[in-house]
């Protein structure tokens, strides 16, 4: 098990010895939670200007790949980071201009083509994050091929470059890879597949595929995949995804190769569902529940004992980092926060974020992360300048990718009277009085420690609620300047320097 702890410089001698002291007075809040998931996928619309370039906020990470639809019309397309400012277009064109043009922390941009981003138009997108699948080319060649991608893939889609065989733009799923399909649907050609088996950490790439033209596939880790038996009645016919997926895909096998695939988004409206070319039908996925998704009555996505198969992708599927708990402790004059983490893939690192509300938060500080790890990790931050109200705390954990999520948050409440502690005279010869202002009646420790930390002296008196006055005789001490520390059993706790003449 290893410690990673954040650390600060003292600013001066007092602050040091405040801070290596050993505090009686502290309160412990632990939330045993998990963080808060780490989108894999985003779903949601953009509406089109007329031509005038445009990003598309919001998303919460730098986006790998984007798959866009036009609105009841026969437009859909897809972007990766390996397409440069290219994008491929209804699977059956070579990679085109203009529609869109680049990727960014947090948005995509989209480019000037009518087809892209037309005036007052809906577009439903899906923008897939690291965490979700990976990106990558290869050249077809006269042989099968293995492409390494470190996983063993949930499904995988490949698109050519150029315009030749455009229904070579094909897709597969785990467990059914001998039956890889046109993502477009419809022709006659089954033979022509591109996409071969599974490996652990590959997939094929078979010789099928045109020799010398460069293939762009989208890998995807993680999803969920089955298969159903149509019925053609609509009904709540799949169930048992576990979890209300954003992206759903399903395809008809009964009746390959000329069944087409459809796909529906949370973000599109009910009842609709469109097809990797485009086409829009409202009986094919009708909705997308909690458990599942339901189809139409149409024979390419429900026919009547037609095995079929399906792929679901929940937004929250990805869990780049196990929090297992995240604790404050509240010291002497800084409060200490400590969590830990059970695994961490591609974690970046941590930002300490702080309010006094629990809504408005601001950064305090930065904790570097291990990166991927399957160990036990403990990590430590210090406040060393608390708010006199209320201190909401939480963390925003960063990947490596610029995707980022929140922890849940922690409150310190704050029964400490901070500063409460006034001493005169100053500098002193004989009695020292404390001018104490305590929120509770309540025992306290006066402490008196040297230049290099060491306890000199110590009593205990016993504090009302509200203003005290207390005396300590310091005539014994030598002439030099000292800490003082007060330290109640319930509500009080403070630190100031006096000095000795």
């Amino acid at each position: 098990m290893q410690t990673i702890f954040f650390k600060l410089r003292f600013k001066s001698a007092s602050t040091f010895i405040a801070k290596t002291l050993t505090y009686s007075l502290f309160f412990i809040l632990i939330a045993h939670s998990t963080i808060v998931r780490a989108q894999s996928i985003v779903v949601g619309t953009y509406t089109g200007n007329g031509g005038t370039p445009f990003n598309v906020t919001g998303l919460g990470f730098t986006p790998v790949c984007v798959l866009v639809q036009k609105a009841n019309a026969s437009v859909s397309f897809i972007a990766s980071n390996t397409m440069g400012a290219l994008t491929k277009v209804n699977a059956a064109n070579a990679l085109a201009a203009n529609y869109i043009t680049s990727f960014g922390s947090g948005y995509f941009t989209v480019g000037s083509s009518s087809d892209a981003n037309a005036s007052s138009t809906t577009y439903y997108y899906t923008a897939f994050s690291s965490n979700a699948v990976t990106v990558g080319t290869f050249v077809g060649g006269a042989s099968d091929q293995n492409i390494t991608v470190g996983f063993k893939p949930k499904m995988v889609w490949a698109m050519p470059a150029d315009a030749t065989w455009p229904t070579q733009s094909q897709m597969n799923l785990v467990d059914y890879e001998a039956n890889s399909f046109k993502m477009e649907g419809g022709g006659a050609d089954w033979e022509k597949e591109v996409l071969g088996a599974y490996g652990a950490t590959t997939f094929t790439a078979r010789s099928r595929a045109n020799s010398g033209v460069t293939y762009h596939y989208v890998a995807f880790k993680y999803g969920k995949t089955g298969t159903y038996t149509g019925n053609a009645t609509t009904r709540s016919i799949v169930t048992g995804v576990g979890s209300h997926p954003a992206f759903v895909f399903a395809k008809d096998q009964g009746i390959a190769p000329g069944a087409t695939s459809w796909y529906k988004t949370t973000s599109m409206p009910t009842n609709n569902s469109y097809r990797f070319n485009g086409a829009n039908s409202t009986l094919q996925i009708t909705a997308i529940g909690n458990d599942g998704f339901d189809l139409g009555t149409s024979t390419d996505a429900n026919a009547s004992g037609s095995a079929s198969q399906w792929f679901a992708l929940d937004a929250d599927d990805i869990l780049p980092v196990e929090l297992l708990s995240f604790a404050g402790k509240k010291g002497l004059v800084q409060n200490h926060l400590y969590w830990q983490t059970a695994s961490e893939i591609k974690s970046a690192y941590f930002i300490v974020e702080r309010s006094s509300d629990g809504e408005r938060y601001s950064t305090i500080g930065r904790v570097e992360a291990a990166g991927t790890s399957t160990a036990l990790l403990n990590y430590a931050f210090n406040d060393e300048a608390p708010l006199a109200a209320n201190n909401y705390y939480r963390l925003m954990q960063v990947d490596d990718d610029g995707a980022f999520v929140y922890s849940k948050s922690i409150v310190l409440a704050n029964d400490v009277v901070r500063n409460a502690l006034t001493l005169y005279p100053n500098p002193v010869q004989g009695q020292l009085h404390l001018l104490v202002q305590s929120a509770v009646a309540c025992d306290a420790l006066v402490e008196v420690y040297d230049g290099i930390g060491q306890l000199l002296k110590q009593q205990q008196f016993i504090l009302s609620k509200g203003d005290n006055t207390l005396l300590l005789d310091v005539a014994d001490l030598a002439d030099a300047c000292y800490t003082l520390r007060l330290v109640g059993n319930t509500s009080v706790a403070a630190a100031t320097l006096f000095c000795k003449h």
